[in-house]
């Protein structure tokens, strides 16, 4: 597959290392350094298949001479640990063909150059190791063949973008210098953003997309990207550039510290591959179980089931009212009934109109329609119980309202019997008496006949009988306001 690596590093003096020896080096060629007077000759390397200097339009031809170049950057730059130049190495697609890496090579390099830089790269082929080594002097060139600096002086901006005055602390204004002129603050930045980090991150960016295009201009499906596996969502370990050195290392038999860390990343990235495709089929296997499981149940009706297993308390309730209706009701039917409301028997509970749905077995029904047909149960229990509390109240007060109506009557009957007698109106009989106290209370109530006496039939509204307390009868013992009353120790 087609690999991603792009590394920019600083080349700097440190004892005798020099530009020169650099440049010879990755150019395989034979320089010597007036600095130092050594020669280095690296002819014997037969990887380096081809090397090229790209120069900017204002610099001079004679730049082209490498060993001049170098020589020139090692007289500019003074200092024991000077920055010399910087070095793009970047490893090219086995993909691509050997003329299309070279020239993806120098489209990249042709770019830096066109932002002032003179950059010398070599293309080096190495047991299928394909790459190249590209190194630039750390400064500009100007037309004449000088070198710029690296740093310079600017006014220093505030918020505003206008110039920041220098104040002098004794007179608290703003300071003048020579001649008159007014001296502004200044601050020193780079002469060129080469350094800038942002930089960095458009050079990989551009490196993949030429890479990208002349893999796409030889139909390769493979594609190259210069974003780290974090920043594309990839879960992999990135391995580490073995280079020349751990790689012979390695053959001559010996272990590598960074090539045994790759090892150990690749060991490590196979498990999460395997990992992540075992996630994967258990997600998969799951989602189809749970197809499965609702494509079996996406035909049943929960209603239909919720209504097979309450249908005996619907039915309950039903025939409980076609047979004893309200309290009322029931007590004008007292007669035929002897007073009381048959209870419905357990063969009339289970009939009903209709055929009784298919039972679906509880081990088929999902725990939630489950629960859901446990509650709905439940309130038709709660519900049957009511009804059967209701029932019974009401055939209570059904008896005891007929024993009130057949009291009541004989009431009436005795002290009618007992006017026809006298002819003078009620006397209270011991007979009339005792049949007035034995149930003229309220036939609602089992209390007393003292406390049936002080209720009214208000509470039987539609009835048309009278309380015992009736009009003209002011309490127990006294008679009629329109009775004659009898001389006392006479007798007619």
């Amino acid at each position: 597959m087609a690999i991603y690596h792009l590394s920019i590093k600083i080349g700097k003096r440190h004892g005798s290392k020099s530009s020169v020896a650099a440049a010879a080096y990755r150019a395989g060629v034979r320089l010597k350094d007036e600095r130092s007077g050594k020669i280095y000759d690296y002819t014997h390397k037969k990887e380096v298949t081809y090397s090229e200097i790209i120069l900017p339009e204002n610099a001079p031809s004679f730049f082209r001479d490498r060993e001049k170049l170098w020589n020139s950057v090692e007289q500019t730059e003074k200092q024991d640990n000077a920055q010399l130049f910087r070095e793009f190495e970047i490893a090219l697609p086995r993909e691509l063909s050997g003329d299309h890496q070279i020239q993806a090579a120098h489209e990249f390099f042709r770019r830096r150059a066109d932002e002032g830089m003179i950059v010398d790269w070599s293309f080096h082929d190495k047991d299928g190791n394909p790459h190249v080594h590209g190194i630039a002097p750390t400064r500009g060139v100007k037309k004449d063949g000088g070198w710029t600096q690296k740093t310079k002086q600017v006014y220093a901006l505030d918020q505003k973008g206008e110039r920041i005055p220098v104040i002098d602390p004794k007179t608290g204004q703003q300071k003048i210098g020579a001649r008159g002129r007014k001296i502004w603050k200044r601050e020193t930045v780079e002469a060129n953003n080469w350094n800038d980090r942002s930089r960095a991150k458009e050079w990989r960016a551009e490196w993949a997309e030429i890479c990208n295009r002349y893999l796409a201009m030889e139909r390769q499906p493979e594609r190259i990207d210069d974003r780290s596996y974090e920043e594309q969502g990839i879960d992999k370990v990135a391995t580490k550039h073995e280079g020349y050195a751990a790689r012979q290392i390695e053959a001559r038999g010996g272990v590598s510290s960074v090539a045994e860390q790759n090892r150990q990343i690749r060991l490590l990235n196979r498990m999460l591959e395997k990992a992540k495709k075992m996630g994967v089929q258990l997600i998969r296997q799951f989602e189809q179980l749970k197809e499965s499981v609702r494509k079996e149940f996406e035909n049943i009706d929960e209603l239909r089931a919720g209504n097979d297993i309450l249908s005996t308390g619907r039915r309950d309730g039903e025939s409980h009212d076609r047979t004893a209706g309200t309290a009322e009701e029931s007590g004008r039917q007292a007669e035929g009934h002897d007073g009381r409301i048959q209870p419905v028997s357990d063969e009339d509970r289970g009939s009903g109109s209709g055929e009784q749905g298919t039972q679906i077995p509880a081990s088929e029904i999902p725990e939630e329609i489950l629960r859901r047909l446990k509650e709905m149960k439940s309130q038709s229990e709660s519900q049957n119980r009511e009804i059967q509390e209701t029932l019974k109240k009401g055939e209570s007060l059904s008896e005891r309202f007929s024993r009130w109506v057949q009291h009541r009557a004989a009431y009436e009957s005795a002290r009618a019997a007992s006017e026809r007698d006298r002819g003078k109106g009620p006397d209270h009989s011991d007979a009339s008496e005792a049949v007035r106290n034995e149930g003229c209370g309220n036939p609602l109530s089992p209390g007393t006949e003292a406390e049936g006496r002080n209720r009214r039939m208000e509470d039987f509204p539609g009835t048309g009988a009278e309380s015992p307390e009736t009009p003209g009868m002011r309490g127990r013992g006294e008679e009629p306001e329109n009775s004659v009353k009898r001389p006392r120790g006479r007798s007619l």
